[in-house]
């Protein structure tokens, strides 16, 4: 897994740049944050009110990585555009998503 993903024993955690209210929900490529770190971009459709983006940002990544929406959890980044997001499952099938989804957004 690449710097935007960590592998942890009952999962991973994901590293993401959101970009809410954009025409469609989609990954976006791969961008560097102000520290040099690397993060999924995401752009969602929903607005960032009352943690709508939020929630659909969990919906999607859950779609995508094949997993419940309740396997999803933000921890950190609640009103911020970077965030960081737990799935739990296991990490090497959850791998195999991570890696199509990173090849897709970089192409």
């Amino acid at each position: 897994m690449s710097a935007l993903s960590e592998t942890l024993a009952g999962g991973i955690r994901l590293h993401i740049r959101l970009s809410p209210g954009a025409a469609r929900t989609q990954f976006a490529g791969i961008e560097a944050d102000a520290n040099g770190d690397e993060r999924l971009k995401l752009r969602i459709s929903a607005p960032p009110v009352d943690g709508a983006a939020n929630a659909a940002a969990l919906a999607f990544l859950a779609k995508a990585f094949g997993v419940a929406k309740r396997q999803c959890r933000l921890t950190q980044g609640h009103k911020s555009r970077s965030k960081t997001v737990e799935i739990t499952g296991d990490g090497a099938a959850l791998g195999a998503p991570l890696a199509a989804i990173v090849e897709d957004a970089t192409a």
